[in-house]
């Protein structure tokens, strides 16, 4: 009977064993996890807060006026800014990255004859609101994906 109190003892002694290092394997795992998501998290806050003032100020600049239209596309294709976009997109995975990497190709791709500027005299109201709108909408899509990530 000493005999078989001794094994039942020593197999809850390993089950408490083996509990307590399955246990800690998880609690490690399970940090490891949190750290590398709080990390991710606060880089592409640290990008939030260097792209978004930069797309609110070639919004407001679109807004005030049609001879700005060039102006913000010519900006928007710098390298400084195509940096700062290249940058936040590095954080992004999966279909937020190839839904962000769609509307950043439209934004920085829009050639002259799409986005220009309408200070011409024989610039008529339907063409600058339809070059108005091309850059807005763009411009929108961007910000939404960005506020979104």
């Amino acid at each position: 009977m000493t005999e078989e109190i001794k094994s039942a003892g020593n197999a809850i002694l390993a089950a408490g064993i083996l509990g307590g290092i399955i246990g800690s394997l998880l609690t490690v795992l399970f940090a490891h996890r949190l750290t590398i998501w709080r990390e991710g998290r606060t880089g592409i806050k640290a990008e939030k807060s260097k792209i978004i003032p930069e797309i609110e100020r070639f919004i407001k600049t679109a807004e005030n006026g049609c001879g700005v239209f060039g102006q913000v596309r010519y900006q928007i294709q710098l390298p400084e800014f195509c940096a700062l976009a290249v940058r936040f997109s590095l954080h992004l995975k999966g279909n937020r990255l190839r839904k962000y990497n769609e509307i950043w190709n439209a934004l920085a791709n829009a050639t002259r004859d799409e986005i220009h500027d309408c200070n011409q005299p024989n610039t008529s109201k339907e063409e600058y609101a339809k070059v108005k709108f091309a850059l807005m909408s763009k411009l929108e899509a961007f910000r939404k994906i960005v506020y979104e990530s």
